[in-house]
């Protein structure tokens, strides 16, 4: 997802929304992330208001990759 465009998609539904730069260090067999962010600020629950939020968040997908496990070389 694109911080921009998900922040564009909320504002005018959720002014709590805040995306964090949180990067991940390498763990076991996951390789380091230094572009992960973190989201909060999200309704609680399964509220109707967290799941238009949660639709709108999904609508900013552009790309899924497949975890793989890290090479030992």
């Amino acid at each position: 997802m694109n911080v921009g465009a998900v922040m564009r998609q909320i504002t005018g539904e959720l002014d709590s929304l805040r995306i964090i730069h949180d990067p991940l260090d390498a763990e076991e067999e996951f390789d380091a992330d230094p572009s992960h962010a973190e989201i909060i600020g999200l309704p609680p629950g399964d509220s109707d208001h967290a799941l238009l939020v949660g639709d709108l968040i999904a609508e900013c997908v552009i790309a899924m990759h497949l975890t793989l496990p890290a090479h030992n070389d």
